[in-house]
């Protein structure tokens, strides 16, 4: 009976090592779905109601995700620079926790407003990674990530109650009406 345990427990340890990933690349995958959303909403306001047309836009599975890579990657840094099939570029870095295989931030993949530009564009992404240990380059390679055209979500109507500066300009209220819709 403790031979038995004994390569149970053996099993148990050297399972994970066996299938731990050796692979570097977001935490979802390599291929994400750009979609454009568009819906309305009734925007109940002091003395007023109106419909609102709200449209927006997102990836999915997700617009941020962490870098992840193999436990045998010991770093404290990873730089990521993307390049895309016209050729432009872009550069994010992360730094790491100790002994996690994991970048420590989430990389902005998708949002692009005035202060943020994402790191993925549409179509083919090569993604040049760069680790570091107190600022040496420790492994560099590269690994390409998808992002396909997922075309446009209808979400569905919802009916919202806005305060005086969202009755003013009512687009403000339009994040709110795309994170409590379903689209489809």
């Amino acid at each position: 009976m403790l031979q038995k345990l004994i390569i149970i427990c053996a099993f148990i340890c050297i399972l994970p090592a066996v299938f731990a990933s050796d692979r570097i690349g977001f935490s979802s995958g390599d291929t994400f779905s750009a979609y454009d959303y568009e819906g309305s909403m009734t925007l109940f306001c002091p003395g007023e109601s109106r419909r609102v047309i709200c449209r927006g836009h997102g990836l999915e599975p997700g617009e941020f995700d962490h870098l992840v890579f193999p436990s045998t990657i010991d770093a404290d840094k990873v730089t990521l620079t993307r390049t895309n099939t016209r050729g432009d570029t872009r550069t994010k870095s992360s730094d790491i926790r100790n002994g996690q295989s994991r970048s420590k931030k989430s990389f902005n993949l998708w949002i692009r407003t005035l202060f943020q530009r994402p790191l993925l564009s549409m179509g083919d992404n090569t993604i040049r990674y760069s680790f570091e240990k107190n600022g040496n380059v420790i492994e560099e390679g590269t690994f390409h990530t998808q992002v396909i055209d997922g075309g446009i979500k209808s979400c569905r109507h919802l009916t919202l109650t806005g305060g005086q500066g969202e009755c003013q300009n009512p687009s403000l209220k339009c994040n709110e009406y795309f994170r409590r819709t379903s689209c489809q």
